[in-house]
């Protein structure tokens, strides 16, 4: 299960944040042979948006605002790795010691060069 979470009110704002909570994600990828399982939260924090005089976006993301922090930052997100054993069979299990867990994060701003 993925549930988006937005923290703010009325409309959105420079500033906003949002919350990702991550629950047994089963990431079906079809072609290939191991799947993902996410575990987990990801905090988007410090949302901003420049839009110019021609009503264009042209600086986007997540990064820190004003005295806030702000950005793309994990809290115990868990990757955990899936696959069909055996192969073909609809069975699955998890790898054993493939579970890292991340925590930390990053600025990520798009902008318009001009």
């Amino acid at each position: 299960m993925a549930v988006l979470t937005w923290l703010g009110s009325g409309d959105l704002q420079p500033g906003d944040d949002f919350d990702l909570q991550l629950t047994d994600c089963w990431l079906d990828e079809s072609f290939k042979d191991r799947d993902e399982v996410l575990n987990g939260t990801i905090h988007l924090t410090g949302y901003t948006e420049v839009i110019d005089d021609l009503n264009r976006i042209t600086r986007i993301g997540f990064e820190p605002f004003q005295s806030s922090p702000g950005g793309v930052i994990f809290d115990n997100y868990e990757i955990q790795g899936l696959v069909e054993n055996p192969s073909g069979s609809g069975n699955y299990v998890f790898d054993s010691g493939d579970a890292p867990v991340l925590n930390g994060g990053f600025s990520l701003v798009f902008f318009e060069q001009p």
